[in-house]
């Protein structure tokens, strides 16, 4: 059963492009309102299940930096998709992450061992 539902979700998430390209709000608010349905879903569920504990001042700030940059990705993802489509900004948001892979790996330890 979590086979399906992975694959429910993947089949899901997909779609997500699309809908904010469909949408007819900017992009900025497209991205508000995913992260703040999700944010009311993950309050129900801790609430529901008691999960919560209390933050030491760096985790507070880790959680506040890494919510921020999560933001910007989220909002230069559908400003992206407002203007080459959905298709081709999803396809681009994912190779970031090889060229960055390709930057630390191959790059960066050539630069330091001149």
């Amino acid at each position: 059963m979590p086979i399906f539902q992975v694959l429910c979700g993947a089949f899901l998430i997909s779609f997500s492009g699309i809908f904010v390209k469909r949408a007819d709000v900017s992009p900025t608010a497209s991205g508000f309102y995913r992260v703040f349905f999700g944010a009311i879903f993950l309050l129900c569920t801790s609430i529901w299940f008691k999960d919560f504990k209390k933050l030491t001042r760096p985790e507070l700030f880790l959680i506040i930096f890494c919510g921020f940059v999560f933001a910007l990705d989220l909002f230069y993802w559908h400003e992206s998709i407002m203007y080459i489509g959905p298709g081709l900004a999803t396809l681009l948001g994912n190779f970031q992450v090889s060229i960055l892979v390709y930057s630390l790996l191959c790059v960066i330890p050539l630069f330091f061992s001149a």
